[in-house]
């Protein structure tokens, strides 16, 4: 499970625990919640989020997803930035962790709309979407200062997620490849993006509305 618990905490893979009554009170605060769309302002998206979800769910189609997996993993992907939006000590909004939330967000919202198998592949999809402009461009190991391959690493914690299947973690590294790539942010609007935002929209309404 991506999610494996012991006495006091949850593992999000094996990167960022997350105490057990924390996920509990997060639960409890996610059935007051609005649904997974709002504001978002930083120095990457001129956009806001309802704007970017729109986009990105565009882009996955032209990338070949179909059109229900393109709206699941845009409209979630960056749902965390609602709960995580900070301001840094040079006065710039981030949004530290927020593929972890939304991933944990993701998880529980997908309940019941998906198989698990499913499921499972957003959730992961999602918690590493930003690994491929992140740790993954990285040679050398933080700590250790040793030569390191964290694509490679983060493969053979997938194999342990998938028990092994290597077809699920070949896909799995492809959808986090392609939602990367498609994940883009405006800062200009031009013609061309407010057409794809259009179209984005029309996607997200026919999945909610079962066209």
């Amino acid at each position: 499970m991506i999610f494996t618990r012991n006495e006091k905490f949850v593992i999000v893979y094996s990167f960022i625990p997350i105490r057990s009554s924390t996920v509990q009170l997060f639960l409890i605060i996610l059935k007051k919640l609005s649904p997974p769309i709002g504001t978002q302002t930083s120095k990457y998206h001129h956009e806001n989020l309802r704007d970017h979800v729109a986009l990105v769910a565009a882009n996955l189609v032209d990338a070949g997803l179909s059109s229900t997996l393109a709206v699941q993993l845009a409209v979630l992907h960056d749902v965390g930035k609602k709960y995580t939006a900070a301001t840094n000590k040079v006065g710039d909004i981030c949004y530290y962790n927020h593929e972890a939330v939304s991933a944990l967000i993701a998880k529980y919202w997908l309940r019941g709309t998906a198989s698990k198998s499913t499921i499972k592949q957003i959730v992961a999809v999602i918690y590493a979407h930003l690994l491929p402009l992140t740790t993954w461009n990285r040679t050398v190991h933080w700590k250790t200062g040793l030569p390191c391959n964290f694509r490679q690493d983060f493969e053979h914690e997938l194999e342990s997620f998938y028990d092994g299947n290597q077809v699920d973690v070949k896909r799995t590294m492809e959808l986090i490849d392609t939602l990367t790539k498609c994940d883009e942010g405006i800062l200009e609007m031009t013609p061309e993006y407010a057409q794809k935002i259009a179209r984005g929209r029309e996607l997200i309404h026919e999945f909610r509305h079962g066209a």
